[in-house]
This record gives structure tokens, C-alpha cells and sequence, in this order.
């Protein structure tokens, strides 16, 4: 049971979602009554738009190339996860997994960011454009990619998982268990601490590792700064992004109190 703090109330303003797990607010939304207000990402492969006027539609659908778990409610928590829109022209960015073999399940799943755009307002996709594949590392049930956003310097960062295998989060040479900071066409930012530009591999894009499942995250207006919750085995993280930093996850309890501004004990699973 919960209880809503003295000064706030809930009140429903969409229904008909299903498994939402993301909410991108539109930064700089139009004046009419059919303006997109805020997109909702759906677990298994839908994007809502939800309209000035309160009317709920349908932006994308099909993203998926698999079926997660079966059909909708269904229980898998691998699919579509991270949502942002470019505050620059409505554009919407997104984070997923998609099967090396469309159709077929029992095959290798991959995360990617991909972007959307839009002819008609923001209303519907018009096209659809994988920018950035992580092939061949593979991500499965959970810890999977999630949490995309603007930061205020313009760049594009990703919060990926470590698939499972806590050893990635230490690899360098590989894109789980970190944050990556990436420019509008998927290519790595130049400024990333370990850039090197005679031979682009994952530790280019890299701009913090050795997470666990950062799963959540936003931006503090007051001192610019990115805050992430990353779910552990037991316990759970709560943390400031810093550049190049290793948050240290090595598979045990005790590692997610590295640089934590607060630990949940027993875990909670913050999103």
C-alpha cells in the first residue's frame, strides 16, 4: 500500500497502455489540441502518442522482430525499453532488442538505438533508421539496453546492461555494462574519454562503465547533472554519471555501494 504526499493527488490522464515503460516528454510541444504532448514506450514493441487533447494513438507498432514471451500480458521483460525526443525537431529516439533471426526465437537477441521520424506532425513514423547495432553482443531476458536521453550538451546517452555477465562490465571492449554517449547518427562522440580514431571499436563510445542493470536515469537541472538507479542482485544503486568513471560492479552485493549516493537493501528495483 502507498499514499500520496500532502500537496499532490493522481489523476488519470490516458488509459489503454500496455506494459508502458517509458515516458518522452515532448520538450517544445505545438499549440493545438492535437499537438503530441508525450510518447509512451511499450515493452512489446509499441509507441503511443498522447495528444494535447488527451487522445491516445498509435506512433509505431511491430517494432519488434520476435515475440518476447508470448502474447500480451506475457512475462519476459526483454523488448522495447528507452524513449527520448530530439528537442531540435521532434524526432524520437529509441532503445531495443531485435533477433538475429526475424521470426525465430530461440536465436541471439542484440540491443540497438534506433530513430524515428515523423511527416505528419509527430503523429505517426514515417521512417525508421537503426543507428547504432551492438552486434555481436548479445542481451537477453533483462539487463538489457534501456534508459536514452538528450543531455545539455546535445549529445545522445545509453544506458546499457550487462547482459548477465558481469565480466562485460569490466571489458572495455565492450558495449554492456556502461554508458555510452553517442551524436544523432549513432556515431561515437568525438570527446569520450577513451576515443581513439584510428580504430573505432565499443570503447569509443564508452563515457562511464561497470554498471550492472542502469536501468533509470535523468537529468538535474540544477547543476546539469545525469543521476542513474541500477538494479543489483539484492541491492540496489543510486548514483551521479561522472565521465570515465567505473562504478566497480563485479558481481557481488557489496560492489554496488561503490560511489552510491543511496542503496536500497533489500533491492526494490528503482526505475
Amino acid at each position: 500500500p502507498w499514499t500520496v504526499a500532502p500537496g499532490f493527488k493522481v489523476e488519470i490522464v490516458a488509459t489503454g497502455f500496455q506494459m508502458p515503460v517509458n515516458i518522452a516528454f515532448v520538450p517544445n510541444p505545438g499549440p493545438n489540441p492535437t499537438s503530441p504532448l508525450y510518447y509512451v514506450m511499450e515493452l512489446y514493441g509499441q509507441i503511443k502518442v498522447v495528444r494535447r487533447d488527451g487522445v491516445v494513438g498509435t506512433y509505431a507498432s511491430g517494432l519488434l522482430n520476435f515475440n518476447p514471451t508470448g502474447n500480451f500480458p506475457g512475462s519476459g521483460e526483454q523488448g522495447c525499453t528507452g524513449l527520448v525526443v530530439d528537442p531540435t525537431n521532434g524526432d524520437l529516439y529509441a532503445t531495443m532488442l531485435y533477433s538475429s533471426t526475424p521470426g525465430v526465437e530461440a536465436v541471439p537477441h542484440y540491443p540497438a538505438v534506433e530513430r524515428f521520424t515523423s511527416t505528419d506532425g509527430g503523429l505517426t513514423m514515417a521512417t525508421r533508421t537503426r543507428i547504432l547495432n551492438m552486434a555481436p553482443e548479445t542481451q537477453g531476458q533483462s539487463h538489457q539496453i534501456s534508459n536514452i536521453s538528450f543531455g545539455p550538451d546535445g549529445f545522445l546517452y545509453v544506458h546499457v546492461g550487462d547482459g548477465f555477465d558481469s565480466t562485460t562490465a569490466q571489458n572495455l571492449e565492450q558495449f554492456r555494462g556502461k554508458v555510452l554517449r553517442i551524436n544523432r547518427n549513432g556515431t561515437p562522440v568525438t570527446t569520450n574519454p577513451l576515443y581513439n580514431a584510428a580504430s573505432i571499436t565499443p570503447r569509443d563510445y564508452v563515457y562511464a562503465y561497470g554498471y550492472r542493470n542502469p536501468f533509470g536515469g535523468a537529468w538535474r537541472i540544477s547543476d546539469n547533472a545525469h543521476y542513474i538507479v541500477e538494479n543489483g542482485p539484492s541491492v540496489d544503486r543510486f548514483s551521479k554519471l561522472v565521465v570515465n568513471r567505473n562504478m566497480l560492479w563485479n558481481g557481488s552485493d557489496a560492489s554496488m555501494s561503490n560511489f552510491a549516493i543511496y542503496n536500497w537493501s533489500p533491492a526494490t528495483g528503482p526505475v
